[in-house]
C-alpha cells in the first residue's frame, strides 16, 4: 500500500490501484499482523510463528497474483482505459497520480527510486516544499459550474449524452467544501510521504522533535491539511503506553479491549498512533516566505492589468471551439465562449477528482482538450512563471529560506560529533502560487522558443490599474489567485476597463506578446500538469561525503557537501551548475547529459543574487524594479 508511484519510463506512467492493493494488504495484516521488527510476545507459539514465515512466499505470489489480475503493472492497462487521453492533460487541476513526467535533456527525468545516492556520500537533510494535494473547486468554480444547468436545459442532443437528462449540479449544499483538500488529496499526501521516507529513512533514524524536524504551511485550510496528511505518512508511528490507555479513567471499549501487548483487533502487536507534528504558520496577509505574492503590491497591480487583457485572448481561442460544442450539445442558440470554458472546468472536476469522462469530458475531442490545456499553460506562466520578473522574483524569501536551510546543516553536521546536522528535514506546504514562482527564480522549465524572454513587463498607469491598495484587496478576497479573472467579470467590485482593441473583433493584446508556450508542441517543458499538478513539490537533498572520505569536524567545503534537486519525485540537474559528482546515472548518459548533483558551495554562489533582493524593493508599485529581471540563476537571457 505505500507504494503508490507511478513507475517512469520513457515512453510510459504505470499507476498502481493502491485502494485495491491495501484492501488486500488490510487483510493479510489482520491475518499476519506483526511486522518483522515487532517480536510477538511469549505467549505465542513457536510452531505458529514459522508457519507465518512459511507463509512469506505464499503472500508475495497472492500479491503478485492480485497484480496481475487487475493489470495494474500493465503499460496496456493505461492506454486501454478512458482517462487516458484526458486525465493527464488538465493542467493545474491534473491529480498527482495522473501528473506528465518531467523531461530531461531528451527522455523523461529518472525517478528518485531508481537513482542511487552519489558515490560514498549519505543523504544528511532534505528542504522540502509542496503544493497542497487535490482540493474541491473554490466557492466561486462550484457557482460557475451550478450555472450550467440552464446551458445543458437548452441542449437537444440527448441521444449522444444521455447524462444531460436531468443533470445536477455536483456541489448541492458544498459551500463549505469549497477549496478545501478532497479526499484523494489526502491520499497524495499520506502515498508521497511514505515514498519518500522509504527512499531516504537515515534522515527518520532520530526521534521525532519539532526542531529537528520543523513543518510550516500557509494558513489556509488545504495546505494545513496537506500538512498534516504527509507528517502522518511521513514520520514513523509510535507506540501507545497501554498503561494510559487501561487507566480508569479510559472509555469502556478502550479498556475492554486493549490489553497490555495486544492491540485493538485482538493481535499481539503493540498499539500504535501517528507521531504528533507541530506546524507553524504565519498570518495570512503576512507571510512573505509561503504567501510573497499576497504581500506585493507591484505584483497585485501587474496581476491586475493582467486581467484587463489575457482573459479576451483567453475567450478567442474558447470560441474556435464554441461551433463545435453547440452542435455535439444539439443548441439551437449560439454557445458563448465562456461556456466553452465551463464545460471544461466541469470536465477538470469530473476527471481529476471524481475520475468521470463519460460527461463533460466526452464532449471534447482530443485536439480540444489540448487546446484547452494550453490556454491555461498560458495563463499559467503570465501570472506566475516567465511572463514577467515580478511573478518569480519575489520568491526571493523562499529561496533565501532554501540555501539557509542546506547552509546551515552542512555548518551543523561538520562541528558535531556525530557528523550529521541538527535539522534533519524542512518540510513547507503551500500552493501553485508558491512553487511556480520558486521553480522560475531557479531557472527550471523554461519555454522552448525563440522569442526572448521578457526581462519586463510595463503597464499602464492612466487608471486601467487600480491603486496598489485596492490592487491588494482584490486579490486578499480571492481564494486562489485564478479566480480573479471570473471575479472581474461578474463582481461589480472587481471590475477594471479593458483596452480597446485596435481590430473590431480581436481581444487587445500588448503590442508584440505572444504566447511564450507554443501550442503545438508535444514536449514542451512548460506544462501545467507537469510542473504544478496537485501535490506538486520540490525537494533538495543534501549530501554528505561519507566519513571514511572526510575528517568529521572539519569545515564544510565543496568536495563534502553536493546538493540533488528533486521535483515531482524525479531526478533534474541543477540550472547553472557546471560541477559534477563524479559518476553519472544510465539515464544521463543515455541522454549525453551530465551527472545531476551540485557542489554545496556552487550552489551557494549560483543563487546567491537572486535570493539577496529584498521583497520590499522589488513590491515598489508603480517602481521601476518592477520591470528588472533577476540576476540569478533564474534570469532571462535576451
Amino acid at each position: 500500500g505505500d507504494e503508490d508511484a507511478f513507475i517512469h519510463s520513457t515512453t510510459h506512467k504505470h499507476h498502481i490501484d493502491s485502494k485495491g492493493i491495501c484492501l488486500f494488504l488490510s487483510f493479510l495484516w489482520n491475518t499476519f499482523p506483526c511486522a518483522e521488527n515487532e517480536k510477538p510476545p511469549p505467549s505465542v507459539p513457536i510452531s505458529k510463528m514459522k508457519v507465518r514465515d512459511n507463509n512469506g512466499v505464499l503472500l508475495f505470489l497472492l500479491l503478485w497474483a492480485y497484480l496481475a489480475m487487475s493489470r495494474a503493472i500493465s503499460p496496456a492497462s493505461i492506454a486501454s482505459t478512458s482517462l487516458s487521453s484526458v486525465q493527464h492533460h488538465l493542467s493545474t487541476k491534473t491529480n498527482y497520480a495522473s501528473r506528465l513526467p518531467l523531461r530531461g535533456s531528451s527522455n523523461a527525468a529518472p525517478s528518485i527510486h531508481n537513482v542511487p545516492d552519489p558515490t560514498n556520500y549519505e543523504p544528511i537533510h532534505l528542504w522540502f516544499l509542496s503544493r497542497h494535494g487535490t482540493r474541491w473547486p473554490t466557492k466561486e468554480r462550484m457557482d460557475q459550474i451550478s450555472r450550467m444547468t440552464h446551458l445543458f436545459k437548452d441542449a437537444r442532443n440527448v441521444k449522444d449524452n444521455p447524462w444531460i437528462r436531468g443533470w445536477q449540479p455536483p456541489f448541492v449544499h458544498m459551500d463549505v467544501a469549497g477549496g478545501q483538500l478532497h479526499s484523494k488529496g489526502e491520499d497524495e499526501m499520506w502515498t508521497l510521504a511514505r515514498r519518500l521516507s522509504g527512499r531516504f529513512p537515515s534522515l527518520l533514524e532520530t526521534p521525532y522533535l519539532p526542531h529537528r524536524f520543523p513543518v510550516v504551511s500557509s494558513q489556509v485550510h488545504r495546505a494545513a491539511a496537506s500538512a498534516s496528511a504527509f507528517t502522518s505518512g511521513f514520520f514513523p508511528a509510535v507506540n501507545i503506553d497501554n498503561e494510559i490507555v487501561q487507566s480508569p479513567w479510559a472509555g469502556q471499549r478502550e479498556a475492554g479491549t486493549v490489553n497490555k501487548g495486544v492491540s485493538n483487533n485482538g493481535s499481539s502487536c503493540p498499539e500504535r498512533r501517528p507521531q504528533a507534528v507541530a506546524i507553524s504558520m504565519a498570518p495570512k496577509q503576512a507571510d512573505p516566505l509561503l504567501r510573497f505574492y499576497a504581500m506585493c503590491p507591484a505584483y497585485a497591480q501587474r496581476e491586475v492589468w493582467l486581467e484587463t487583457w489575457l482573459p479576451g485572448w483567453m475567450e478567442e481561442q474558447w470560441a474556435k471551439l464554441a461551433p463545435t460544442l453547440q452542435e455535439r450539445l444539439g443548441l439551437t442558440r449560439t454557445m458563448a465562449p465562456s461556456e466553452v470554458e465551463d464545460i471544461w472546468q466541469l470536465c477538470q472536476f469530473e476527471a481529476g477528482v471524481e475520475g468521470i469522462t463519460s460527461q463533460a469530458c466526452s464532449l471534447l475531442s482530443e485536439s480540444d482538450v489540448r487546446l484547452l490545456e494550453w490556454v491555461d499553460d498560458v495563463n499559467l506562466l503570465e501570472s506566475h512563471g516567465y511572463g514577467s520578473p515580478i511573478n518569480y522574483n519575489i520568491a526571493a524569501p523562499l529561496l533565501h529560506d532554501l540555501r539557509t536551510s542546506l547552509k546551515d546543516a552542512a555548518e551543523s553536521a561538520a562541528t558535531s560529533s556525530s557528523g550529521q546536522p541538527d535539522k534533519r528535514t524542512h518540510l513547507l506546504f503551500a500552493h501553485c502560487e508558491t512553487l511556480v514562482p520558486l521553480a522560475t527564480l531557479l531557472g527550471l522549465f523554461k519555454p522552448d522558443t525563440e522569442q526572448p524572454l521578457p526581462a519586463a513587463t510595463p503597464f499602464p498607469t492612466d487608471g486601467q490599474v487600480p491603486p496598489p491598495r485596492l490592487a491588494r484587496k482584490a486579490l486578499a478576497g480571492l481564494d486562489v489567485i485564478e479566480d480573479l479573472a471570473h471575479a472581474m467579470r461578474h463582481d461589480e467590485g472587481h471590475k477594471v476597463q479593458a483596452p480597446l482593441a485596435v481590430d473590431e473583433g480581436m481581444a487587445w493584446v500588448p503590442q508584440g506578446w505572444r504566447p511564450l508556450v507554443a501550442q503545438d508542441d508535444e514536449g514542451r517543458s512548460f506544462r501545467g500538469s507537469a510542473v504544478s499538478p496537485f501535490g506538486a513539490n520540490m525537494g533538495l537533498v543534501l549530501y554528505r561525503r561519507k566519513a571514511e572520505g572526510a575528517r568529521t569536524g572539519s569545515p564544510a567545503s565543496s568536495s563534502s557537501y553536493r546538493v540533488r534537486l528533486l521535483y515531482n519525485e524525479q531526478v533534474l540537474p541543477i540550472p547553472g551548475c557546471s560541477s559534477s559528482s563524479g559518476r553519472s546515472t544510465r539515464e544521463e548518459e543515455e541522454e549525453g547529459g551530465g551527472p545531476p548533483d551540485c557542489d554545496l558551495d556552487e550552489f551557494l554562489e549560483i543563487t546567491a543574487a537572486a535570493a539577496a533582493q529584498e521583497l520590499d524593493a522589488l513590491c515598489q508599485a508603480g517602481g521601476s524594479v518592477i520591470g528588472e529581471a533577476s540576476t540569478g540563476t533564474g534570469a532571462p537571457t535576451n
